[in-house]
C-alpha cells in the first residue's frame, strides 16, 4: 500500500503495521476494492446480478400476493 504510505508519511522502504479499523471506511473501501477488482469476472458478475434482480422481483411478487389475499396481517 505505497500510495496510502506516501499520503500518511510513512517511510515505504519500511513498513509498518496498523489496524485496519484505524483506516476512514472509505479509505478501507477503496483499497479492498482495488484489491480484489483484477480478480472479478465481470459475465459471473452480471449474471449474478441478474439472478439476484430476478429473486427480488419474485420476492416481491410472491409477497404482494400474500398481502392481496389477506396473509400477512400481524394483529
Amino acid at each position: 500500500m505505497p500510495a496510502f504510505a506516501r499520503r500518511y508519511g510513512f517511510d515505504i522502504e519500511h513498513p509498518v503495521q496498523w489496524e485496519v479499523e484505524a483506516l476512514e471506511p472509505d479509505e478501507l473501501q477503496r483499497l479492498v476494492l482495488a484489491a480484489v477488482d483484477p480478480y472479478i469476472d465481470r459475465d459471473v458478475l452480471a449474471r449474478q446480478i441478474a439472478r439476484e434482480e430476478q429473486q427480488r422481483r419474485a420476492l416481491s411478487d410472491f409477497v404482494d400476493g400474500w398481502a392481496r389475499a389477506g396473509g400477512g396481517t400481524s394483529p
